[in-house]
Order: C-alpha cells, then structure tokens, then sequence
C-alpha cells in the first residue's frame, strides 16, 4: 500500500538544531487500531556531520492540546549513503505531527504509513 500524499509530516526539510515542527495530520477519529500500527519512515539525503537527528511525534485529540505519543534518535553522517530510519506507534489521539530536531541533515521526509513486515517498495505492482 503506497503512502497517502495526506499523511507526509515533512518533505525536503532541512533539518537543523533548531526544532521544526510540521503541520497536523488527521489519522482519523479513534487514532490507529492496537493491531495495526502506523509507522513514522524518516529518510534523509546528506548530513554536514555526525550527529544525532531525533523525531518526536507528538498526538492530540482536538488539534491544540499535544502530548508525545513517540520519539526516536537516528545517527547521521557525512560520510553515510542516504539513509531511512522507522518510529513505529500507536494512538488513540486522531492528529499527529512531527518535530524534528538535532541534526544538520538535507533532504529529510518523514511519511506515515501502515507498519509492515515488508517496505511499500517491495510490493507487487
């Protein structure tokens, strides 16, 4: 199952120390079901340095009032391939939204989409 356009938390970023925070996404009134978690997939193009990028994601049940649901830190360098990096979670909050923070990283998108066994690339077409 390919990823829905609606559910992309940040495309192209460049991400940097500073925390960045994307824009809402609906999941859907009553949040992900306890069998079928959402998966939060981090990808990033080039890092100046190593250094540590961390994804917090954060859920709410009215779009104004945030609570962290999950966060995760990735090792990036300058000297890795473009790399990919998976927060799996589960909430029961029907907005979801990311914040990025920690590293200087270029070409970082984060996408929600159902966890699996297998990546969407490795899906018959």
């Amino acid at each position: 199952m390919p990823a829905d356009k609606n559910l992309i938390l940040f495309t192209n970023q460049a991400a940097t120390v500073i925390a960045i925070t994307s824009p809402s996404v609906d999941i859907g009134m009553g949040g992900t079901p306890i069998t079928h978690p959402l998966v939060a997939r981090l990808f990033w193009a080039a890092a100046a340095a190593t250094a540590t990028l961390s994804l917090t994601l954060e859920g709410s049940f009215d779009n104004t009032n945030w609570r962290q649901i999950a966060s995760g830190d990735i090792q990036v360098g300058a000297a890795a391939e473009s790399q990919e990096a998976g927060l799996r979670f589960i909430t029961r909050r029907r907005y979801v939204r990311g914040v990025l923070a920690g590293a200087v990283a270029t070409g970082v998108t984060v996408a929600l989409m159902p966890a699996s066994r297998s990546a969407p690339e490795m899906a018959a077409g």
